[in-house]
This record gives C-alpha cells, sequence and structure tokens, in this order.
C-alpha cells in the first residue's frame, strides 16, 4: 500500500510517462544495462557441466547391458573385448555337442601354440584347407563321366573313385600349390613340427604318416566323406566305412596298399586284449581325432625336452580319446625320472606293406599307372597352370591335356 501511494505522488509531480518514454529512458541509462557474468561464473558453470556428463557417462555404462537386454533382446550378443587364446577357443570348442566340433579349426588351433608356428593366422590355414577341397569336388565332377562309364575299374564303388582322386589331387596335381606333396617313409622327427601338422604339409611339400592322414581326414569333414582316422600302437592310417563299403588306406604307400585289419594287429603288435578295449583299429570320433592333435603336439613338445608341456598334452589327449596304450606308455615314460625325452617312447622297424599287386618295375610311373592311386582314363591337370588363385577364390574348370604323373618317394632312416 505504501508502495503505490509514493507511485501515485511521483506521477503526479512529474507528470505521467508513457510506456515509450519509459523505454527510452532506460536504454539511455548507462546503468540499466545488463552487466556480463563474471569469469568465475562461467568456469563454475563448465565444471559442474562436466561433472554432469561423467556421472550420466558412468551410470550408463553400468546400467547399459540391463537397459540392452531389456529393449533390445532381439540384437546380436556383444564380442568379448578380449580375444580369447588358443586353448580358450578349443574348450570352448569341446564343450559344445559334437556336430559343431570344426576339426580343420581345432588342428590349428592346437598347432599355433607350437614355436615355429607362434602368430600365424588360423583363419588363413583354415582357408586354404577350404581351397584344397573345393578343387577336389571340382575335379571329381569333372571326371565323374569316366567313374560312371568304367565303374569296375573303380570297384564298383563311389568311395574308391574319390580315395584315387584324394591321392592324384594331393600327389600329382601340379595345378594348385598344394599339390606334389612328397612321402617321407619311416617315423617322423619329433623336433620337426613340419613333420607333424598339416602346416608343414603344405609348406614344405613333405608328409608323414601323421599329417598326411590328418588331412586326410580335414578334407574329409570338408567334403561329407565317412573318411575316419584309426590308430593302432604307434602307427595311423584312414579308413573309407559308409556302411557298405569299407576299405583301409594307408597314406604312405599312396593308396597302392590296402591292408585288412588283421595286418595292422598281427604287425604292430596288437593284443586281443587291446583290441577289445581300447580305441586301436576303431574308427575315431571327431574328439578322439582332436586327442591324436594333441598326442602329436605332445610328442614335438617331448622332442624339444619340454617334459611338462608334454605330460600335460598327452593326459589331454587321454581323456578325450579314451584309452590309448601307446599314449599311457608314453606318459607312463614321461613321468619317469632320467627318461631320455629327445627319444620319444620306444619304436620298432616299420613292418612292409604287402601291395595288392607287387608291381613289376621299380619304375615309380609304371606303380603308379600299374597299381597306384592315379584314375584311370581321367583328365589329367594342366602341365603349364595359370597363376594361383587368391585364398577364397575357388579354380574355374580349365581345359586339360595329357601329363606324365610322377610319385617321388623319399626314404627316411629310422
Amino acid at each position: 500500500m505504501a508502495y503505490v501511494c509514493i507511485a501515485a505522488l511521483a506521477e503526479e509531480r512529474n507528470g505521467p510517462l508513457s510506456r515509450k518514454k519509459k523505454r527510452n529512458r532506460r536504454q539511455q541509462s548507462p546503468s540499466s544495462a545488463p552487466k556480463p557474468l563474471p569469469a568465475k561464473s562461467w568456469g563454475g558453470a563448465a565444471v559442474v557441466l562436466a561433472v554432469g556428463l561423467l556421472v550420466l557417462g558412468a551410470m550408463a555404462y553400468h546400467f547399459w547391458p540391463a537397459l540392452h537386454g531389456l529393449f533390445c533382446s532381439d540384437a546380436a550378443p556383444i564380442n568379448d573385448p578380449v580375444p580369447l587364446s588358443a586353448t580358450a577357443q578349443l574348450d570352448r570348442m569341446l564343450a559344445g555337442p559334437d556336430d559343431k566340433i570344426d576339426l580343420t579349426r581345432a588342428h590349428f588351433l592346437i598347432a599355433s601354440e607350437v614355436p615355429v608356428y607362434k602368430g600365424m593366422n588360423i583363419d588363413s590355414e583354415v582357408a586354404q584347407v577350404d581351397r584344397v577341397a573345393r578343387y577336389l569336388r571340382l575335379r571329381l565332377e569333372q571326371n565323374r563321366p569316366a567313374f560312371e562309364k568304367e565303374p569296375e575299374k573303380f570297384k564298383n564303388q563311389y568311395g574308391e573313385y574319390c580315395l584315387r582322386m584324394l591321392m592324384t589331387v594331393l600327389h600329382f596335381d601340379k595345378l594348385i600349390p598344394e599339390g606334389m606333396i612328397h612321402v617321407v617313409e619311416g617315423h617322423p622327427d619329433n623336433k620337426d613340427a613340419n613333420q607333424l601338422f598339416v602346416n608343414g604339409l603344405f609348406s614344405k611339400k613333405v608328409g608323414t604318416c601323421i599329417s598326411l592322414h590328418f588331412v586326410y581326414v580335414l578334407l574329409a569333414e570338408r567334403l561329407g566323406w565317412p573318411l575316419y582316422g584309426v590308430t593302432v600302437n604307434d602307427h595311423m592310417f584312414c579308413r573309407w566305412d559308409d556302411g557298405k563299403y569299407r576299405v583301409n588306406i594307408d597314406a604312405v604307400t599312396l593308396g597302392r596298399a590296402s591292408p585288412p585289419d588283421s595286418y595292422y594287429a598281427e604287425n604292430y603288435g596288437a593284443s586281443k586284449e587291446e583290441l577289445a578295449n581300447s580305441i586301436y583299429l576303431k574308427n575315431l570320433t571327431k574328439r578322439q581325432m582332436i586327442g591324436q592333435f594333441l598326442y602329436a603336439r605332445a610328442m614335438h613338445w617331448a622332442g624339444l625336452d619340454q617334459r611338462g608341456k608334454a605330460l600335460a598334452d598327452a593326459k589331454r589327449a587321454l581323456e578325450l580319446a579314451g584309452r590309448d596304450p601307446f599314449i599311457e606308455k608314453f606318459v607312463f615314460n614321461l613321468q619317469m625320472v632320467g627318461y631320455p625325452m629327445a627319444g620319444g617312447p620306444a619304436r620298432r622297424q616299420e613292418p612292409p606293406l604287402q601291395y595288392n599287386t607287387p608291381p613289376e618295375s621299380p619304375d615309380p610311373v609304371k606303380m603308379a599307372r600299374g597299381n597306384g592311386p592315379s584314375v584311370p582314363n581321367l583328365q589329367p591337370p594342366i602341365p603349364n597352370p595359370q597363376p594361383r588363385y587368391p585364398v577364397g577364390a575357388g579354380p574355374t574348370a580349365p581345359t586339360h591335356q595329357p601329363a606324365v604323373l610322377l610319385v617321388v618317394v623319399e626314404k627316411k632312416p629310422v
């Protein structure tokens, strides 16, 4: 009330002022202009804003998984921020069902921890096996008319045709860089990882009774073939078993010999008790094959005098493979004090394999053409191939010309 009275007296004394006059008077008065905020006020506001943003970010990071699962239940799962080690990836694979096990990737995961293969690109190695499998499938389709025209030359069995083509591609074909693999007879050198894993098989063009059968099984998995690894004592071979056609194949002889089970049982010293209660001469499952991969690495560790790593891999191999008397003996020897690691388990001379038809001449060309793995009346590979195609690119069907197939066998003393 006092304010109203004072305003009325002032208006009566000075006269009424219009809104326009009041506005002009305010503009002319320097004291009426808004004053800028001091620097301290701006700095405090910036600090408050920064702290608020940090708090909001921390809350979002803490509650993001719950919010993501609540509002984005159909979204893809978040990838692991840290890549898993090779051992962790293998454990995750073995924790799943058998039909989800990838033997090819498992093989290279195990090989990747060997010193000579440290830092290798596992995806690139897997792609190389896939490329060979695609080329093998192409060659099968190209030469299928020859099988359909004269099936008796393949024992009237499609499995026999596939096995002979497998041998032809890996050991006689010059079109792909993985072809023309030589065979080293006798036991592999445990110190040389290239004689134990598929990596060395493709890079060094040298195969042994271990690495050759490994790659046969890996390619068979890619092609869906009923080809299994089989072990007896210190030897390994493969077996085609589709329920109707069953045949053993020994890679060291390039398929020229397919001895029966009785031959392996007699010449490799497998007793009746071992044959009945172990994995000897039985088709190996995927998990049992991974056990053989681990045993190959255990032999390599033993060759490098690393007893602890060799023993750990051998025990893990027994867990996956089941009862394997030879691996059990290997573990027993590793636990003995003063056991010569580099020598490995006691080995003996390989028994000679009996060929289906003994070759009349030692000429390897005649051996291959007479009773070898080469496929009769098939189109051989190009003698002058085009530049190698990159990883992931499949080959095209070329026009083939005659070429001479040659087997090169290197003998290595035991």
